[in-house]
Order: structure tokens, then C-alpha cells, then sequence
């Protein structure tokens, strides 16, 4: 009944403080992929977590990666714990139905739609509704924009490019960010 977590094996639904029985198997499924590999999804090579804003940003238009499990089997399981939607994650009669040697089906999930309404209100004064009005805010003042991106600000921009077409690109350049 508590709203407690650690992000890195909390599920997506979690953020917006849903709670349930389908949380506590992706948990499952988080722990037994970091056991499997011997890494964890949400560390970047040198080791370091992500910030819950890293993760759940990346969650919005990805899966998690389970390409590092060798075993066909396990992969399945991983593939069925790890279900964005908690309505369609694997829960006891399909992990039941797995250790029997079946297949259950694993729900394919939708292709990530994009909000024609973004706004974002992060940086400066401004609210802005395009890519380009927040582009063109941070090129008037580079050095607020430098600032705003090596504070805070870096996390919230990536949670709201997440919710843009530029998503999958955003990511990308999140993620070789943070490898350095």
C-alpha cells in the first residue's frame, strides 16, 4: 500500500502512483534480468543508474532490452514480466504456464502515439508548443540554455521529448550523453 520505490525496479505504472500485483512481477522481471546478465537495463557502462527521469523517459518509447539474455526461454519470460501495460504483463498463471514449458502469448504493444498538444514550460518564462519555438528560446540565450541543461532542466526537456516525434532521436542522444 505504499507509494515507495526504487526506480530502477519499479514499473512504468508506477510514476502515476498506480499500484498492483502486475508491478511486483515486473520487479520480478527486473531482478531476474540483472541476475541472468549480471548488469542491470537502467545503468549506463560505467555503472551508474539512470535518474528516475532517464528511465521512465526511455520507457515511454522503448522496451526493455532483454537481446542480452542468451536463453530462449528466459527471454520469453523477461519479455512477458516486462510488458509496459500492467494489464497485459505475465502474472502467476502465465509465469505458472512458462515453468510447465508453455508459451503464453506475450502482448505486442501499440507503437508509442505522439501528443499534438505538447507543451513545455521548463525553461525560461516561456511556455512553448513546438520543437521549434523551444529550439529558437534556447539559441536567443545559449548560456541560460547551457545552464538549464547541465542543472535540472535536462531530465524535464527529456521526459517532454519523449512525448514528441522526435522521440526515438532524443533518446539516442540522451543515452550517448550519458555514456560520455
Amino acid at each position: 500500500g505504499t507509494t515507495s520505490r526504487t526506480p530502477g525496479y519499479a514499473p512504468p505504472e508506477a510514476l502515476q502512483g498506480i499500484l498492483g500485483q502486475a508491478g511486483d512481477w515486473w520487479s520480478v522481471g527486473i531482478t531476474l534480468f540483472e541476475m541472468v546478465t549480471g548488469s542491470h537495463p537502467f545503468k549506463d557502462a560505467q555503472g551508474y543508474w539512470w535518474t528516475e527521469a532517464q528511465i521512465y523517459a526511455h520507457l515511454i518509447t522503448n522496451e526493455v532490452d532483454v537481446s542480452p539474455v542468451a536463453d530462449e526461454r528466459l527471454r520469453l519470460l523477461l519479455r512477458g514480466l516486462l510488458v509496459k501495460d500492467p494489464d497485459h504483463r505475465w502474472g502467476a498463471d502465465q509465469v505458472d504456464e512458462w515453468l510447465g514449458g508453455g508459451s503464453p502469448t506475450i502482448h505486442a504493444p501499440e507503437p508509442a502515439r505522439v501528443d499534438s498538444s505538447w507543451r513545455f514550460a521548463g525553461f525560461g518564462d516561456g511556455v512553448y508548443t513546438s520543437l521549434s519555438d523551444l529550439g529558437e528560446a534556447f539559441a536567443a540565450d545559449w548560456s541560460a540554455a547551457a545552464s538549464y541543461l547541465n542543472g535540472r532542466g535536462k531530465d524535464a526537456l527529456e521526459l517532454a521529448l519523449a512525448q514528441t516525434s522526435v522521440a526515438a532521436r532524443a533518446d539516442a542522444l540522451f543515452m550517448q550523453h550519458r555514456r560520455g
